[in-house]
């Protein structure tokens, strides 16, 4: 089977976001306690979380590899607020360590998926909603650009 293109039979095992032990885990962050802090602190605080749950990224290719899983769904919540003010330069500044990731699991055969919260309502009644839902699709696959990802079938969101 070609590892970077899905060719071949058989169903391909994946990973789900996360592991029952703390093997693979990702770190979290409240708007509420963000917005304690002030600007510069804002940016060092997500900074360091982002480059953790990066970190932790690659630490779910290797538990993948180790099992023989292809496929790893990542968390929605892997850089919280990089659809803001608040975030989006920090995500930006990272581009380099996140796309060394992507291309990490390309070259491991590793095919990345993400599926968004259930706050995406692309159907909702409420403009707003739709408003929000469509921003947070467009962060998330400005994510998948920036792991360098294919914008095909094979990067599914």
């Amino acid at each position: 089977m070609g590892l970077k293109t899905g060719e071949g039979s058989g169903p391909n095992l994946g990973l789900v976001c996360i592991t029952q032990s703390d093997a693979v885990r990702y770190r979290a962050l409240t708007r509420k306690r963000l917005l304690q802090f002030d600007a510069n602190e804002q940016r060092r605080v997500l900074r360091e979380l982002y480059a953790d749950n990066l970190s932790r990224l690659n630490g779910a290719l290797d538990f993948c590899v180790a099992r023989g899983l292809r496929l790893y769904r990542m968390t929605s919540g892997l850089f919280p607020f990089a659809d803001d003010d608040a975030g989006a330069p920090v995500h930006e500044e990272m581009a380099e360590e996140i796309a060394r990731t992507g291309l990490r699991a390309t070259e491991l055969g590793i095919r990345l998926v993400l599926h968004p919260d259930q706050f995406v309502v692309l159907s909702s009644d409420s403009p707003m909603v739709v408003a929000n839902s469509v921003k947070i699709l467009e962060t998330h696959a400005r994510v998948f650009d920036m792991l360098r990802q294919p914008r095909s079938p094979w990067a599914l969101m």
